[in-house]
């Protein structure tokens, strides 16, 4: 009798064993496919966010190019603190163009393939091949406006980083016929 016991005994343990393993992999389970569907909905949350607080920052960019362009010559501002999270910003000394770029998002900010003007600002969205992911083009485009960087007609990028940029914005008057503004870098 004793040795039934015991084999009913260790019989139990086993199954309570199996059992727990089997409802932890079921557990696991259930949590992986809640990442895997919420994980993209939370990506083009984020990066929702980070569009709509870069069409603000290009708002205020674009409106202290201006106040520099309409002070006159030899008026300066400065921007404290260009905070960029993701994407990056491009300044086109050559296009006279200032453009934010967020690439390989999930986003579908606009129609793919359409130009969007939102104040100043033209919003374009490119469908990528793969289907699922886009990128995002913010620009400010100066007609009359002659953008350099330092003294170079050449394109800067700034990319995402942890610590704010500062920058400056200085109207050196005119050339070409148009108005010159000289953006750098501060350290």
């Amino acid at each position: 009798m004793k040795m039934d016991k015991k084999a009913l005994f260790k019989k139990r343990l086993g199954q309570i064993w199996v059992e727990t393993v089997i409802y932890t992999l079921i557990g696991l389970t259930i949590i992986a496919a809640i990442l895997a569907i919420s994980t993209p909905a939370i990506d083009r949350y984020k990066d929702q966010l980070v569009v709509e607080q870069t069409l603000s920052v290009m708002n205020g960019f674009d409106n202290t190019i201006k106040e520099v362009r309409d002070a006159g010559s030899g008026n300066r501002r400065i921007i404290p603190e260009l905070m960029i999270k993701k994407g990056r910003i491009e300044i086109d000394g050559n296009a006279e163009k200032i453009t934010y770029i967020l690439e390989k998002t999930r986003l579908e900010y606009s129609e793919p393939g359409s130009y969007i003007e939102q104040g100043s600002m033209t919003v374009y969205t490119e469908k990528l091949k793969s289907g699922k992911f886009y990128n995002i083009n913010i620009s400010l485009s100066y007609a009359g406006i002659n953008i350099t960087n330092g003294d170079k007609h050449n394109k800067k990028t700034l990319t995402a980083a942890s610590v704010p940029y500062k920058l400056s914005l200085s109207n050196n008057g005119t050339l070409n016929d148009m108005v010159w503004i000289v953006i750098e870098e501060l350290s």
